[in-house]
């Protein structure tokens, strides 16, 4: 996975507001990474949400104004009827780094647990 981050490819699912394309070598047709691409509609949902945050809307009130404007959220629903934006999804949308140009390695609370738990720094 190193060696696809320095060959400038993605390893993880992009954000909101990103979209995933694969790369293919041209004369071998053959995959050899993903990049991330601005999804621009998304990417205006994202801006509007920072700029909301920024006046002194709560979470929960983003969260109402996305609900209420129909906004998909990121992640499939687990059921029909779709799913729908929670504060706490509003506050890791906010504190993702990546919105910052800064891509953490290893950098996600589930695997800081269980480094921890295992005794990795």
């Amino acid at each position: 996975m190193l060696g696809q981050l320095e060959r400038g490819f993605m390893i993880a699912p992009p954000p909101f507001g990103y979209t995933m394309k694969c790369a293919v070598e041209c004369e071998t047709a053959k995959y050899v990474g993903t990049t991330w691409i601005i999804d621009e509609p998304s990417a205006q949902i994202v801006q509007e949400v920072f700029e909301r945050r920024a006046q002194g809307q709560s979470m929960d009130a983003i969260a109402r104004w996305l609900n209420g404007a129909g906004v998909p959220t990121s992640r499939k629903a687990r059921k029909n009827g779709g799913g729908f934006w929670r504060p706490a999804r509003i506050r890791g949308l906010l504190s993702n780094p990546i919105y910052k140009g800064v891509f953490t390695w290893h950098g996600s609370s589930k695997y800081l647990a269980e480094a921890k738990a295992k005794g990795i720094e």
